[in-house]
């Protein structure tokens, strides 16, 4: 499985192989266990898929965002994922509680120029972190920094939903 990228061999399967094929499944979960992603090719670009792709590796949670977040432009936006805006690596809704475990991403169209995708390995920079600046590392992994997201939206809740 996969082709050869930049840095290695890039963990990658045919949508229609990882629902037929037991043995395509396991190597990419395997590869999502081992690496953090595996690229999944020729999923149908239907609305709404991504949830079918995401029940195949396990309960889906919904947040305040729903099961599933879009991003998209709005006129009137309250996160950068809203705009046409570049988006630089980042880790997405690190304040929750829990924390999201798998995040999949899945382009039904893009108009625009640009759009890639680009993946960071997070625990070699804390690994690189803790070796150069260990007191750094150390602020990172252990003083906790409250967050809470505010705007002028309403709010979400569970309560009967």
């Amino acid at each position: 499985m996969g082709r050869r990228g930049a840095r290695g061999p890039f963990p990658e399967a045919e949508w229609s192989a990882y629902t037929a094929d037991p043995a395509v499944a396991a190597g990419a979960l395997e590869s999502v266990m081992r690496l953090g992603f595996v690229l999944l090719r020729g999923v149908p670009a239907r609305d709404r898929q991504v949830l079918d792709v995401a029940r195949t590796f396990g309960f889906v949670r919904e947040t305040n965002y729903g099961e599933l977040f879009e991003v998209r432009v709005e006129a009137d936006p309250n996160n950068l994922a809203f705009t046409g805006a570049r988006i630089t690596p980042h880790t997405d809704n690190p304040y929750r509680d829990p924390v999201p475990t798998l995040q999949l991403l899945h382009c039904l169209t893009n108009a625009a120029r640009g759009g890639d995708s680009g993946l960071v390995d997070g625990l070699h920079a804390a690994a690189l972190l803790r070796a150069q600046d260990p007191q750094a590392y150390e602020v990172l992994t252990r003083v906790p920094v409250p967050f809470t997201f505010t705007d002028d939206r309403p709010r979400w809740s569970p309560i009967g939903r």
